[in-house]
């Protein structure tokens, strides 16, 4: 079981899906961040926008969404953790944070760093701390950004 995770996560999937009636091809989709949620994998693709949900019972992965406040990037998401029914992906080239309801399956965004700062900023760490707050650590830049999980708001504003 670990062993699909990780394989899942960092490698890429093997899974099986139908293009035509009864004829079946393989689908290889790297990932790059994902959670496991009632049996079921919600993944985040490391070359696409792109959400897929992984059913390991059936052996099938399926498309739900594109980041809709995101460009087409790779590297969008690279972490991710669970906080009850939502997924937190940590942006790595994206701009917002996304949480994912994985029972609504709907995506809420928060902003982490201004437009002008984007292309500058790459977060390389988190710390889920208290187990209320989340704290972005950016690479090259000695500062973090803290955001209450419940809440959703950002507690302090990224300074270098």
């Amino acid at each position: 079981m670990k062993d699909l995770v990780s394989n899942l996560i960092v490698g890429k999937s093997k899974c099986r899906y139908m293009k035509k009636k009864y004829e079946e091809k393989k689908l290889d989709v790297p990932f790059s961040s994902g959670v496991k949620y009632k049996g079921l994998y919600f993944l985040a693709a490391l070359h696409m926008n792109a959400l897929f949900l992984y059913d390991e019972r059936e052996d099938k992965l399926l498309f739900l969404t594109s980041f809709k406040k995101e460009k087409k990037r790779n590297y969008l998401y690279v972490k991710a953790f669970l906080y009850k029914d939502e997924a937190w992906f940590i942006p790595y080239c994206a701009d917002n944070v996304a949480i994912v309801n994985l029972e609504k399956l709907t995506i809420e965004y928060i902003p982490v760093c201004k437009k002008e700062d984007r292309k500058k900023i790459k977060f390389v760490n988190y710390v889920y701390f208290e187990k209320e707050y989340l704290c972005l650590v950016p690479w090259e830049i000695n500062a973090a950004i803290i955001i209450h999980l419940k809440s959703k708001k950002i507690k302090n504003e990224l300074r270098r």
